[in-house]
């Protein structure tokens, strides 16, 4: 019988463009697993830091090795600081003179300012009286921010952590030359984790869907949540860099593994997303016709997250050769 009506449809409609045609159909949620995707993750630092010296000094004591947890603050290494301080002593010596200077500079011009009054002063040396006391002010600023600069040199000498964290490598050594910028501790923090992972441009405002993500590791699946996206897009793997936070537990710095992305609607199997005039989609039945339904950020080979009905009728065979508008005959439809 169906095929005594198939053949009927196509005499009748030989002469229309949208003459019935033969399909197989099949409901979205038989064909389409609900949405989820995976991806590979890894765990990310907040901080990762290279700790070098910024002063070039002998290392007098190491207070940190690989492995030890430490607190913001806490002192790591020691520098041999005697030049240092040399050059505070300097510097201070230099501010006692500039203060000296600068007292005489004051008195000579109090001296002036009271012959002045008497008229035992020429105008002229009343000026070069006041010149020298600007001068010698001037001086003792400079001699200010040396003693500043010193006291920074020196405090240069001590390490100390920038953040919380666990020392992941150390290449200081006690006794050895330590080199201005040259590393001496890595410091991996250990607070605020988060996951990293290339997500396809479709993906990004997954979280604004209410999608559900999670990190796989150790056998739980740990909660997370999206934080923040790279607002580039890889021209090679049309894709984004997120990055995501742990809701609850976080798993170590360092770890690699699964993320998941739950949606609410279903994952299209890529046979049956074709392109049609540009666009990336797949053919549904609407009123027994069949209507192309274009997916926005459908990538070719991968799954398309579509939230239509899971009744809808997908094209699962034909819907190559298909066009937008044709009557069919279509094979499991109800």
């Amino acid at each position: 019988m169906r095929v005594f009506l198939f053949a009927a449809l196509l005499a009748l409609g030989a002469a229309s463009p949208c003459a019935a045609a033969e399909f197989k159909t099949a409901r979205l949620s038989d064909v389409a697993p609900a949405s989820r995707h995976e991806f590979t993750a890894v765990v990310i630092s907040a901080n990762d830091s290279q700790l070098a010296s910024e002063v070039g000094a002998v290392v007098r004591a190491i207070h940190a090795d690989v492995g030890t947890k430490v607190v913001q603050g806490q002192l790591l290494i020691e520098l041999d600081p005697r030049d240092a301080e040399l050059g505070v002593q300097q510097a201070s010596a230099q501010l006692a003179a500039a203060d000296a200077q600068l007292l005489l500079a004051e008195q000579r011009l109090q001296r002036g300012k009271e012959l002045d009054r008497r008229d035992f002063i020429a105008d002229d040396e009343l000026l070069a009286l006041d010149t020298q006391v600007r001068a010698a002010q001037a001086e003792r600023a400079i001699r200010v921010a040396g003693l500043a600069a010193a006291k920074r040199q020196r405090e240069k000498c001590t390490i100390r952590a920038p953040f919380d964290g666990v020392v992941q490598a150390r290449t200081a050594q006690v006794g050895a030359l330590a080199m201005p910028g040259a590393p001496m501790l890595r410091i991996v923090a250990t607070g605020g984790p988060e996951v990293e992972a290339a997500l396809p441009d479709g993906l990004i405002g997954a979280a604004d869907a209410g999608f559900g993500f999670a990190f796989h590791y150790r056998g739980s699946w740990l909660s997370l949540r999206l934080v923040r996206h790279s607002e580039v897009v890889d021209p090679n793997s049309r894709s984004r860099l997120a990055r995501f936070e742990f809701i609850d537990a976080p798993a170590p710095a360092g770890s690699s593994g699964t993320l998941r992305i739950d949606g609410q609607g279903f994952a299209l199997p890529p046979s049956l997303v074709i392109e049609r005039n540009g666009q990336r989609g797949a053919f549904v039945v609407e009123n027994g016709t069949t209507r192309f339904r274009a997916i926005d950020g459908a990538l070719p080979g991968r799954s398309a997250q579509v939230d239509w009905p899971g009744s809808t009728l997908i094209v699962t065979e034909g819907q190559r050769t298909a066009e937008d508008g044709q009557a069919i005959v279509a094979e499991g439809a109800e």
